[in-house]
């Protein structure tokens, strides 16, 4: 749970999830997220700087701060992929 490559990972799995769900329909409901979401580039940028960041000063990190870390850029990913399945269905027009 302290890897860089689990952060890493979950970054870009959060990131990549969340404006595919957003370009299927999706609406944002955290307040904070949803302005970067606004514009998908900025979001991009925002999720690449803060990664890069993390992953430079990983080794400087205290163990339970990276594992803290690792859970927060997990934890939305499941999430995004129920709303990928329920908006899909709801866009085929069979809404769970």
């Amino acid at each position: 749970m302290e890897s860089r490559e689990l952060m890493a990972t979950c970054q870009t799995l959060d990131t990549a999830t969340t404006l595919y769900a957003l370009h299927l329909g999706a609406v944002e409901t955290n307040g904070f997220v949803a302005f970067f979401t606004a514009h998908p580039a900025l979001f991009v940028i925002m999720k690449g700087a803060l990664t890069w960041w993390m992953w430079t000063s990983w080794d400087e990190i205290d163990p339970p701060i990276k594992v803290t870390i690792n859970v927060i850029s997990c934890y939305p990913v499941p999430g995004n992929i129920r709303t990928i399945r329920q908006q899909k269905a709801i866009n085929a027009g069979s809404a769970p």
